[in-house]
């Protein structure tokens, strides 16, 4: 897949003579040119070619498009079982993993705006990323992406509500982010824990103005879905947050289970419960990690972005706690279906 396709015109008689010609033996299919000879075909061309040449398993690979509308869909290269060069009589299994890279579509280059400041930072703009390409997994099993001295949880929704081992990397790298519910761009607000002197740690943040980042992500090669969870979520402070959009998400993939065996979503500070509600009435065990990833969320009762107030104790000496707080709003009902 290293060798670069320019894009050209090709007479629909060098696609019929490339077609005509291939040969199938009892083992594999053999190519009856070379690799070159199928430079600068279309990809809907170099895709039928493949197919009617008796392969079973052609895949496309998206790259994001950078470089203006007239290159979507533009072949980059091909791969067959690691070879991307070979000479006329290669032989290879009808199965093997052939893909075609090419151009996805135009992605419009937003320019993200740099901050110094520690306390204000800016969303980065993530659609047409491979879903590999950025962030970390945390020691807690999040994914997460810097922010300065500071770091936001990212959540990715699939268009089913399927969800796979999102902490795995070699998963990830089969994904491409193809909408977020925050705008690149966006300027997000964080603030530091303090010392007893009142002097902030830099690198220990008491909050950031998003709870997280929602990620509509899709395999390399299918269409985009439909937007899911994509509600734009205001910003907030240590007092004033706001909530988040469930529906379409995977009950496994967002939230957490408590001590308490609860199944609970932060809003900053404080955390309110979630009550999993079924179509037929069956229980579900939010400390069953794999119960909880056959469920999708189809209604929440309270609607996103609707404002909470979290209020927070003190400690002896009269100093607030940043996050032992109590939400404005204590539980909110998610009626789930299977997935599938």
């Amino acid at each position: 897949m290293k060798k670069a396709i320019a894009k050209s015109a090709v007479a629909l008689a060098t696609f019929v003579l490339l077609s005509g010609c291939q040969a199938t033996t009892s083992t594999g299919v053999v190519f009856p040119n070379a690799s070159t000879s199928y430079e600068n075909l279309p990809l809907e061309t170099l895709q039928a070619e493949f197919e009617g040449m008796g392969f079973t398993n052609v895949k496309t690979s998206e790259t994001a498009n950078k470089l203006g509308m007239s290159h979507d869909g533009e072949v980059i290269g091909f791969d067959i079982d690691g070879s991307s060069e070979f000479d006329e009589g290669a032989e290879f299994s009808p199965d093997a993993a052939l893909t075609i890279e090419c151009y996805g579509p135009y992605v419009t280059p937003v320019t993200i705006s740099q901050s110094s400041d520690i306390h204000k930072q800016y969303i980065k703009n993530y659609r047409g990323m491979n879903a590999a390409s950025f962030g970390y997994t945390s020691l807690g099993g999040d994914r997460r992406d810097y922010y300065g001295n500071a770091t936001i949880k990212l959540v990715f929704v699939t268009p089913d509500g399927e969800v796979a081992d999102f902490t795995d990397e070699e998963v990830l790298k089969d994904y491409i982010v193809y909408d977020q519910n925050i705008e690149p761009n966006t300027e997000m607000n964080i603030a530091f824990e303090t010392d007893d002197d009142g002097e902030e740690y830099e690198h220990l943040e008491a909050w950031t103005g998003f709870d997280e980042i929602v990620l509509d992500i899709k395999k390399i090669g299918e269409e985009d879905g439909e937007p899911i969870a994509m509600t734009p979520i205001s910003q907030g402070d240590k007092y004033n947050r706001y909530v988040g959009d469930f529906v379409g998400r995977n009950l496994g993939n967002f939230g957490y289970t408590s001590w308490g065996g609860d199944r609970r979503f932060y809003v900053g500070g404080g955390n309110i419960k979630l009550n999993i509600i079924t179509e037929d009435g069956s229980f579900v065990d939010p400390e069953d990690y794999d119960s909880l990833n056959n469920y999708v969320v189809t209604s929440q009762s309270v609607a996103p972005n609707t404002p909470v107030t979290v209020t927070f104790g003190t400690d002896g000496n009269g100093k607030e706690y940043d996050n032992l707080g109590r939400a404005s709003i204590d539980a909110i009902d998610v009626n789930v279906k299977r997935v599938g």
